[in-house]
């Protein structure tokens, strides 16, 4: 709901239960997603999911509690971006803001490697 609110002003917002997500994806071009960490079973699944299904996609995972284990293996599965969710509302639009400013991934992460 902090989301929804906080995001509101930055344009058209669609929530999707996890299980719908990647179906979602595949329909229709998204200039970003986010997924909240904590509303997921296994987030860097997902995260891995989205990203095989939309390799340039800009995905942004937010939670309440950050670990540094878990920003990692989001990251290595194809997280664009990993923030702290914060109640205020300007913060975290002003963050989404900039994740939207930057350039959709060229690959995946683990491709650049090869």
């Amino acid at each position: 709901m902090v989301l929804e609110q906080a995001l509101a002003p930055l344009g058209q917002l669609y929530i999707v239960p996890e299980e719908k997500a990647v179906c979602v994806i595949s329909e229709r071009a998204y200039d970003v997603v986010l997924i909240d960490a904590g509303a997921v079973r296994d987030v860097v699944q997902l995260v891995a999911r989205l990203r095989a299904q939309q390799p340039r996609l800009r995905i942004v995972v937010v939670t309440a509690s950050p670990t540094w284990q878990q920003s990692r293996e989001v990251f290595r599965a194809g997280a664009t971006d990993y923030l702290r969710k914060s109640l205020d509302k300007k913060k975290l639009r002003d963050q989404i803001r900039a994740v939207l400013e930057m350039p959709p991934l060229p690959s995946h992460p683990a491709e650049q490697e090869r």
